[in-house]
């Protein structure tokens, strides 16, 4: 094995904490070398686990004080509640969950704390009404993702957000009681994640497997869900790559599902969009426009493609010519990574002597 090779393919798929626990647990043959990189590798994610930790404590706290409610999402919540050990599951950032009409009180809420917005919206009010998550950054460079839905363009408007706050599951952390979703809307989030609009990593094939494995999964009630949300599509796809990945997991009655589900047209249309790299991709804003059900958001989705708030979304006449480019097959990147995502996948804490002060 080349272990050069293979710590890159770790890192870029985020499987660093896989990776420890199968050398500690003797399932991946390695030298004493390779052995002493582990450990070295070991102490850094549980110092990164201890200061993310912390400050998800932190963050909620604050959220709490002002009556704003909140669900962990994804790697604090999956390490917690889906893997049997939480080193298996690092997280570079902090996704929380929150109420729509409670997104801007959220965001003012860390920018008192000296948080600042990352992507400002093209439109006032957009992130409220039609995207899915403001990304504010920390004076300490820890990102949190605020969330009003769990997947951006037409399968994010699907989602019934009302579904989302109907169940959850609690975790502790560091002795203090959060909140993450459902074990079947987890899953459904895990699925959106891997299929749509990102680099199909292979933690987020992991992450699937991991809720298809589980003997508590209703799978009747995720059906249901995904039925819903008019996301049989996403459900059916993820779970065909997953068995196809990891063929321990092949034994879920999803996969005899996913085989005979029939998508329409238009879903299959969808997918294709939110493909990275898909040729197709630029027909995102005509798919988001007739998931608008009022003339209103509408009206703020155009606003924002034509008339953007000056230094949020690329001027509109730029814009065609990268979409005309694109459908003559002029090349280009072969991922749709966002700037944050072609960082260290593991966010840097503070060094160990400013966490002990």
């Amino acid at each position: 094995m080349d272990w050069a090779v293979t710590d890159s393919i770790i890192m870029r798929h985020r499987l660093q904490g896989l990776l420890v626990h199968a050398v500690a647990s003797q399932h991946l043959f390695s030298t004493a070398d390779q052995r002493a990189d582990v450990a070295h590798l070991e102490l850094e994610l549980t110092r990164n686990r201890v200061w993310h930790d912390m400050r998800l404590v932190e963050i909620t706290a604050m959220l709490s004080d002002t009556g704003i409610d909140q669900r962990v999402l994804k790697g604090p919540a999956f390490g917690s509640l889906d893997y049997p050990d939480r080193i298996m599951r690092p997280t570079g950032d902090i996704d929380l969950l929150v109420r729509s009409e409670e997104l801007p009180a959220a965001v003012a809420t860390l920018c008192r704390f000296g948080g600042r917005i990352v992507d400002r919206e093209p439109v006032v009010g957009y992130a409220q009404q039609i995207g899915k998550s403001t990304t504010v950054t920390m004076p300490d460079q820890l990102e949190v993702d605020l969330h009003r839905t769990l997947t951006r363009g037409p399968f994010g408007l699907r989602i019934r957000l009302d579904d989302l706050w109907s169940t959850s599951r609690s975790f502790s952390v560091g002795g203090h009681e959060l909140h993450a979703l459902g074990r079947e809307e987890s899953l459904l989030h895990a699925c959106f994640h891997l299929m749509i609009l990102s680099e199909q990593r292979a933690l987020s094939v992991r992450d699937v497997a991991q809720f298809l494995a589980h003997p508590e999964l209703d799978i009747e009630r995720t059906i249901e869900l995904a039925t819903r949300w008019k996301a049989r599509i996403v459900l059916a796809s993820a779970v065909l790559l997953t068995t196809k990945m990891i063929p321990a997991v092949a034994h879920t009655p999803l996969l005899e599902w996913a085989r005979v589900m029939r998508p329409s047209l238009l879903d299959r249309t969808y997918l294709r969009i939110a493909q990275p790299g898909s040729p197709i991709g630029p027909a995102e804003w005509p798919a988001t426009f007739v998931e608008l059900h009022s003339a209103k958001k509408r009206r703020m989705l155009v606003r924002s493609i034509l008339r953007p708030i000056p230094g949020t979304n690329p001027p509109f006449r730029s814009r065609l010519a990268k979409v005309v480019r694109r459908s003559m097959g002029t090349p280009r990147p072969s991922s749709r990574i966002s700037a944050r995502d072609t960082r260290s996948t593991m966010s840097r804490p503070p060094s160990m002597e400013t966490i002990e002060k």
